[in-house]
């Protein structure tokens, strides 16, 4: 069983929040190739929303097999929170995330600390 850690220090914003989630979940280099993200790294404006987010929790691509077990660690998730707590289409953002992990949680143990 893979353990995929995100580093809630690192999510001050949306942006940086996906950032860090497309860091742990995918592989970057291939987002760079599909056009998602410049050759620095920077993002484009396309492609990152919670939406993909539960694709990628799917498995199939990125670091997760389809249907493969994992714990996903996320540090520092007070902080993150204390970021991510603004209003999304009516929802704070972080109980959306939340939301989609819990979606998965038959083959995703998520883990706050």
């Amino acid at each position: 069983m893979k353990t995929i850690t995100i580093n809630g220090k690192n999510c001050i914003d949306e942006m940086s929040f996906y950032y860090e989630f497309y860091k742990r979940f995918t592989d970057i280099q291939s987002l760079i190739k599909q056009g998602y993200l410049t050759k620095n790294g920077k993002y484009k404006g396309t492609g990152f929303n919670p939406d993909a987010c539960d694709d990628i929790l799917y498995g199939g691509f990125g670091v997760l097999e389809e249907d493969e077990k994992a714990i996903v660690i996320f540090k520092n998730f007070v902080s993150a929170k204390n970021n991510l707590s603004f209003d999304y289409s009516g929802n704070k953002f972080i109980d959306i995330i939340l939301k989609i992990f819990d979606n998965h949680s038959h083959k995703i143990e998520l883990r706050l600390e």
